[in-house]
């Protein structure tokens, strides 16, 4: 039964790398594992990725394969699909919760799409919420992966998405820019220096920004206390004032008592 099972679990990868959906079908519905290894260990999910089998990666999705899975060596099924090309499995895989910063021992989906200059991918990656400048163990951010293989789109995409050209790698001290020198690329050189005055001008402008609002904020918070102010001093005059009329009331009653003026409460009649 064992061998059986194995053998099943061979057929089903050979049908997913051969990207043959109705076999693929039929084996799940007779028992073989969407997540199990085949005799060399491959694994059905990656055999359709690589080979940029949609239809397969949706079946395979739907029976329950892991989106991501991962081999010993580091590669999942995204990097599978991103290296294969077909923007379908990437979508399919994206779709079932495949983590766009998901990092193995070969980077991150977000890194291997930068080294082989994958626009579209790299756009779709974004789009599901990858993060631009996550640094990679081996010191890499996208845009850096992307300025050591001199894909310039790809450069020039990741900046207008807002990477950062002076990211310093906390493993390598590199930054893209010093790895655009070290390999003497003067166009991508010049890239990047654009994209940083522009990056310092925006944050100049911010901090500028930020100082006009604080003190917007700090005159209205004076203004707001000084009506404060203001109206318990005015408070406290009227109560002064009430205070000195009630004396001077109480003062003219006394005087008037002592001089006999003061007026006498009317008879009142029998």
């Amino acid at each position: 039964m064992k061998n059986q099972a194995l053998g099943r679990q061979d057929e089903l990868i050979s049908a997913a790398r051969s990207g043959d959906p109705d076999t693929v079908t039929t084996l799940l519905e007779l028992g073989a594992d969407p997540n199990g290894a085949g005799t060399s260990g491959l694994l059905p999910l990656i055999a359709a990725a690589e080979h940029g089998h949609t239809k397969v990666v949706t079946t395979l999705l739907g029976a329950g394969a892991t989106p991501d899975v991962s081999t010993s060596s580091g590669t999942t099924p995204l990097r599978a699909a991103i290296l294969s090309g077909e923007g379908g499995c990437i979508t399919a895989l994206l779709g079932a919760g495949a983590r766009p910063d998901m990092e193995t021992a070969r980077g991150t989906p977000l890194t291997t799409a930068a080294t082989v200059g994958d626009c579209e991918t790299l756009q779709l990656l974004l789009d599901h919420g990858a993060t631009i400048d996550h640094e990679t163990r081996d010191g890499f951010t996208a845009l850096m992966a992307a300025v050591r293989e001199d894909k310039r789109a790809a450069v020039q995409l990741l900046l207008r998405r807002g990477a950062s050209p002076g990211y310093c790698s906390k493993h390598s001290n590199m930054t893209a820019m010093s790895i655009a020198q070290d390999k003497v690329l003067p166009e991508v050189y010049s890239l990047l220096l654009q994209a940083a005055v522009v990056n310092d001008a925006d944050q100049a402008l911010a901090a500028s920004d930020q100082r006009r609002q604080a003190g917007m904020q700090e005159a209205q918070a004076e203004h707001d206390a000084g009506v404060v102010r203001l109206k318990q001093e005015a408070e406290h005059s009227r109560a002064q004032v009430a205070e000195a009329v009630g004396a001077l009331q109480a003062e003219t009653a006394d005087l008037l008592q002592r001089l006999g003026l003061a007026k006498r409460p009317s008879a009142v009649r029998p």
